[in-house]
């Protein structure tokens, strides 16, 4: 009986810790995510706002010719994008638009260097650019996001 009753102590000790150590942890990760929120109203700044795309459309593989002086050998990149829109289009309007939207990462990649594009923040300066360039060309439209869903470079 004495050693059914000190067991019975240890669980009921331990199940006050852990429920003890839960609610201690609940409340300090519910306390950070709270600072978190109110430290970026503070400085002004918002989390960015996820804008959800209707219609996504791949515009096919790329091969383009980086700036680079070609000293040894040409580089270039090969890709495969795809953009985002906020509106639902058919994919044969979609269809219609490609070699303006083609034109653009051919034109924008084409001034870029293999150095440029190796950096660490290379790719996403790259995305926002494609973005900025791209968004102005179909003003019916509102893009959303350019994914890169391939990326290599020689």
């Amino acid at each position: 009986m004495a050693l059914a009753g000190k067991t019975l102590i240890i669980l009921v000790a331990t199940s006050v810790l852990g429920s003890v150590g839960a609610a201690v942890g609940t409340g300090w990760l519910l306390r950070s995510k709270q600072t978190s929120a109110t430290a970026l109203e503070h400085a002004g700044k918002r989390e960015p706002e996820v804008r959800i795309p209707l219609t996504i459309h791949p515009l096919g593989d790329m091969v383009i010719n980086l700036a680079d002086v070609p000293t040894e050998s040409l580089r270039y990149a090969k890709v495969l994008i795809a953009v985002g829109y906020e509106e639902k289009v058919e994919p044969t309007e979609m269809k219609t638009y490609e070699p303006i939207l083609r034109d653009a990462v051919i034109r924008l990649i084409s001034k870029k260097r293999f150095s440029d594009l190796r950096k660490p923040n290379g790719l996403d300066t790259l995305k926002e650019e494609l973005m900025k360039d791209m968004d102005k060309l179909i003003p019916k439209l509102h893009l959303c996001n350019v994914y890169l869903e391939n990326f290599a470079m020689q």
